[in-house]
């Protein structure tokens, strides 16, 4: 622990040493950019080394591995890499999700001690993480994987995801003449008020596809089981496995949401697991794809599962209306509940043109739900509830009212 101490005080010194031409400041959000994208990196790099400590490594070198991992960082950071001609292109959203939390932590530890202004730090800490980008593109050329070239641009949408989610945290920070401010300043009123009931729509359809994952691998452990024993990689190797297996998690999260909203998913090429049924063709021996459901055809009441999402639609529509209902117009609410709608099933269809794409070539070309469906039916349920609940506020509980009253 001493030695790591030591290591993570030196480094940014050494950093500050060889770019003493530049402001501290500047520097220092620099490297804070820098190490944050190299910390996600080096954890991608730590599972690749075991995997590769483990295998017969043949005439496979420790460079190939450095490349290899640093393709792999840009996957699970959302771009595409192609490997001896095979495409891959489904993200490990549980990855995405860490890299997103500790690209956040750095930048936050910048602006704890920083008197410039947000829009300069943020210049100066992006700086930093992009130059890790370029960097990690550079070591793919040690190894035989290679980042599609939109995967650099893809990259970036971790920091500036992370800086956003700040930035919505803390917008006293924000100067009153930004840009931004005048933006949001602009806003229609009832679109402002549509931000704070989507974030609760996106907790409550993340907890129900959550919950939907964990409720099938329950029902399916017998073949998640025996699909892990035919694998049979070993200690070490079953820890990698489940771990990968982890990250793997939010991913088949969206998957089941596209489920339970009705469009469903793809897993091999022309199969489909919808509420209609599930036709998922012949799957990668990967454990836990088991929880994926056998061949069959389902009976109608099936489609009795949308009221999922329309009941997270009603805890939005409670949220937007909560202490509301009698200071704005039917016409305010209702342009806040279908643009909060609108805004989370937009910010699930952003995540899943990001998460889904191919797993190979041939039958695994498509990888995962398509997101325009996605998107359209996850809207209409949403609002949908929220609906239901303004009717109920302004009809049911607004007659309760008066009949007391009276």
């Amino acid at each position: 622990m001493a030695l790591l101490d030591r290591a993570r005080s030196s480094t940014p010194a050494v950093l500050s040493a060889g770019a003493s031409w530049l402001p501290q400041r500047r520097r220092l959000a620099i490297i804070a950019g820098l190490l944050a994208a190299a910390m996600t990196w080096l954890i991608v790099m730590a599972l690749v080394a075991v995997g590769w400590a483990m295998s017969p490594q043949g005439t496979t070198g420790f460079t190939d591995v450095v490349g290899v991992a640093s393709a792999a960082w840009f996957l699970a950071n959302g771009g595409r890499i192609t490997i001896d001609g095979i495409t891959l292109g489904v993200v490990p959203l549980g990855f995405w999700v860490i890299a997103t939390w500790i690209t956040a932590r750095g930048w936050a530890r910048i602006r704890q001690s920083s008197p410039r202004s947000v829009s300069t730090d943020a210049r100066d800490y992006l700086a930093g993480y992009g130059a890790f980008i370029v960097l990690a593109g550079l070591l793919t050329m040690l190894g035989h994987a290679r980042p599609d070239p939109s995967a650099f641009l893809v990259s970036w949408l971790v920091p500036s995801l992370a800086l956003c989610i700040d930035l919505a945290r803390h917008p006293d920070e924000l100067d009153r003449n930004s840009l931004l401010v005048r933006v949001w300043q602009a806003t229609p009123a009832w679109a402002r008020d549509a931000v704070r009931p989507a974030t609760h729509a996106l907790a409550g359809m993340s907890i129900l596809a959550l919950l939907t994952v964990a409720l099938a691998v329950v029902v399916h452990w017998s073949t998640v089981s025996q699909i892990a024993d035919s694998v049979a990689p070993g200690a070490m190797g079953s820890l990698i496995l489940i771990l990968i297996q982890l990250a793997y998690v939010p991913t088949l999260a969206l998957w089941a949401l596209s489920f339970v909203a009705g469009p469903g998913f793809q897993v091999a090429t022309e199969g489909s697991i919808t509420l209609a049924g599930s036709h998922p063709g012949l799957l990668p021996m990967v454990p836990v794809l088991g929880a994926i459901p056998v061949d069959a055809i389902y009976p109608p009441v099936a489609w009795v599962a949308v009221l999922l999402p329309v009941g997270v639609g009603v805890l939005m529509g409670r949220t937007a209306l909560r202490g509301r209902s009698g200071d704005t117009t039917w016409r305010h609410q209702f342009g806040t509940l279908c643009a909060a709608a609108g805004l989370a099933a937009g910010a699930v269809g952003a995540i899943c043109l990001i998460a889904s794409g191919p797993a190979g070539s041939g039958r695994l070309a498509s990888v995962g739900p398509s997101p325009a469906p996605m998107v359209g039916a996850l809207a209409v349920e949403l609002a949908l509830g929220g609906l239901l609940w303004w009717a109920y506020e302004r009809y049911v509980r607004a007659t309760r009212s008066r009949t007391e009253a009276e």
